[in-house]
């Protein structure tokens, strides 16, 4: 090797101490662990450690120093890592990022065990596996949003909810390499940041319990508030009745800001909701709602124009009723009456959320009046038992 070859390689290293390859094959995750998509559809994202880290991808690891920013950037199956001491580049779908002290940030979100990155197609997905009962300590406060001691009960009915909801839907994303979104697609997962001490406890004094129905775990819906009656399942989505999951009377959620509530929106956002062109001479001449008597839900609505009669299913009704101004991109609820007045329909509603299975503002009622956890879910879900089950 030449005088200046030895000086290039010798500049390179230096530069880049901190990412010299190793080889090393990809670690074996335990069983026992849960899969949450914390970030998906990505080009790029800040990765830190409080701790060393190893990063694993292409047969290779390379090393990070405590609290080391690491940019990852991605185009394709090729990574870009930029350290502090330099630029590392690793080829493979996918990557994985593994705390030397099982806790982690990304931006400015901290989480526990480790990250993995994968490339599925074009799609991208960033992936915390953790166990199952630490997953739950970043649920629980973000699902519920209270932690007075009032609510303790309350507090352990969501932590056997969302447990048994992540049973009922382990592998449910196996070909995309996790089990969970981190949204209300599935569960809204905070991480570190929404921890609570309170609600930790919630959770280890319910620790491997969660509801079954003929052995199984259930599927436990939840949702913020029925406004004084949930709903069926077969309200909300296909038509097989699920007993479990059925209408009752809850007189407990009152306290909700969403108990009933007023929406507005005007014939042309409603056409344009539907796909129509909203700048067209086409008017609505009536709107007809179909509901099931028995929970108030309407279950479909049909638009009447001088054109055409449109009829919406039951899951798309609150998309179509959506305002100028829905943040959610949804109407609160389907616990709905309406008028046209003019050029413009007034919804008179009540609840928020699909209505189905646990209410969370009514636990929250329960809990102040002094029933239990045990009490509280088989309100909710009659006919079901608690079961303890490792994940």
């Amino acid at each position: 090797m030449g005088h200046y070859t030895r000086l290039t390689a010798l500049a390179l290293f230096l530069m880049c101490a901190g990412c010299i390859p190793y080889a090393v094959k990809p670690p074996r995750l335990p069983d026992d662990h849960v899969r949450i998509a914390v970030l998906t559809q990505f080009d790029s994202f800040t990765f830190s450690c409080d701790n060393r880290c190893k990063i694993v991808g292409g047969g290779r690891y390379f090393k990070s120093q405590p609290r080391d920013s690491v940019n990852v950037s991605v185009t394709g199956t090729d990574v870009r890592l930029r350290l502090a001491r330099g630029v590392a580049q690793i080829q493979d779908s996918v990557v994985y990022f593994l705390p030397q002290n099982k806790s982690f940030m990304v931006g400015t979100r901290h989480y526990r065990g480790i990250l993995i990155m994968r490339s599925v197609g074009a799609q991208r997905y960033l992936i915390n596996v953790l166990p199952l009962e630490e997953y739950l300590k970043g649920v629980v406060p973000a699902e519920l949003g209270s932690a007075r001691r009032e609510l303790f009960e309350a507090m352990k009915a969501q932590a056997v909810a969302a447990r048994t909801y992540a049973h009922a839907h382990q592998g449910k994303n196996d070909w995309l390499g996790f089990d969970l979104y981190a949204t209300v697609q599935d569960q809204v997962y905070g991480g570190i940041n929404v921890e609570n001490g309170l609600v930790n406890r919630a959770i280890k004094d319910t620790k491997d319990e969660i509801l079954t129905y003929h052995g199984r775990p259930i599927e436990a819906k939840y949702h913020s508030t029925c406004g004084g009656r949930t709903a069926n399942s077969y309200d909300i989505w296909s038509d097989t009745v699920i007993p479990y999951l059925k209408s009752i009377e809850d007189p407990y959620c009152s306290k909700s800001p969403h108990t009933a509530w007023q929406e507005e929106i005007s014939f042309a956002k409603l056409m344009k909701n539907l796909g129509y062109d909203s700048l067209s001479n086409e008017r609505i001449i009536k709107i007809l709602l179909n509901r099931n008597p028995e929970s108030g839900r309407v279950v479909e609505m049909t638009v009447v124009t001088d054109l055409r009669e449109e009829k919406i299913p039951k899951w798309n009704i609150r998309k179509a009723l959506v305002g100028e101004f829905g943040s959610t991109g949804m109407l609160k609820s389907t616990y709905l009456d309406m008028a046209t007045v003019g050029g413009k329909i007034k919804i008179s509603g009540r609840g928020y959320g699909h209505g189905v299975g646990m209410c969370q503002y009514g636990v929250m009622g329960m809990a102040r009046q002094g029933y239990n956890y045990k009490r509280i879910l088989r309100y909710y879900y009659p006919g079901t038992r608690l079961k303890k089950q490792r994940f």
